[in-house]
C-alpha cells in the first residue's frame, strides 16, 4: 500500500508558532494544502473548512477525534469538538491513496489523537495574549487594528487507582484540559467616512 500520510506531533503543535492556537492552521505546512480564507478566527472558531487539500473542495476533508467523526453531519465544516492544542498527542493527514476503513469522505482524512493519562501526576496552566498595544502600524494607512486576544487554559493527568486496584499506577489514567479563548478584534474592516 502506497498512502501519501503526514503525521504532526504534539510537540510540533505546541511550540510551532500560529496566531490562533488552532491545530487546523498546522495543515497549512503539509505540501498540497492551501488556504485562502480567514475562517479561523484565532482558533475561536468551530470551522473545519479553511483549507482545500490536493484541489479539492474544502468541505471533502473528514476530521475525526481518536478515530470518532468530529464533523456536524448537517453542514460538514464544523467541528464537534475544538480541541485544545495542549491536548493533542498528535494528528495524522492522509492526503491521498488511503485504505477504504477511512471512508466517507473523497478528500483528505485528518485524525487528532488526544493525549492520554501519565503513572504519575502531571498538569500545567498556560496563557498567551495578543494585543493591539503590541502591534506595529499598518504601513499603507498608518493605523493599527484593534485586536485583544486572550488564551488561557490547563491541563491535568494522572493514575486512577485505589487499595488492590492499579497499585502499581500502570493500568488505568486519566487526562483532562480546560481551554478559554476571548477575542476583541476589529481586524479587517475598513473605514468608510
Amino acid at each position: 500500500r502506497a498512502d501519501v500520510a503526514h503525521l504532526i506531533s504534539g510537540e510540533q503543535t505546541r511550540e510551532i508558532p500560529i496566531d490562533g492556537r488552532s491545530y487546523l492552521q498546522l495543515l497549512n505546512i503539509i505540501p498540497g494544502v492551501s488556504s485562502n480564507d480567514s475562517s479561523s478566527e484565532f482558533g475561536t472558531s468551530f470551522r473545519a473548512d479553511g483549507q482545500q487539500i490536493n484541489g479539492l473542495r474544502k468541505n471533502f476533508s473528514a476530521v475525526t477525534l481518536d478515530g470518532s467523526e468530529n464533523l456536524d453531519a448537517g453542514s460538514n465544516a464544523t467541528q464537534v469538538n475544538n480541541v485544545s492544542i495542549d491536548a493533542i498527542e498528535e494528528f495524522k493527514v492522509m492526503t491521498s491513496v488511503y485504505a477504504a476503513e477511512f471512508g466517507k469522505a473523497g478528500g483528505a482524512q485528518v485524525n487528532v489523537v488526544t493525549k492520554s493519562g501519565k503513572n504519575r501526576f502531571q498538569g500545567g496552566f498556560y496563557g498567551f495574549v495578543r494585543d493591539d498595544r503590541f502591534d506595529a502600524r499598518n504601513f499603507l494607512t498608518g493605523q493599527k487594528d484593534a485586536l485583544d486576544f486572550h488564551n488561557v487554559g490547563w491541563t491535568f493527568s494522572g493514575p486512577i487507582g485505589w487499595p488492590g486496584f492499579n497499585s502499581g499506577r500502570s493500568k488505568l489514567f486519566f487526562f483532562v484540559a480546560q481551554e478559554w479563548k476571548s477575542l476583541d478584534s476589529q481586524v479587517g474592516l475598513t473605514r468608510t467616512n
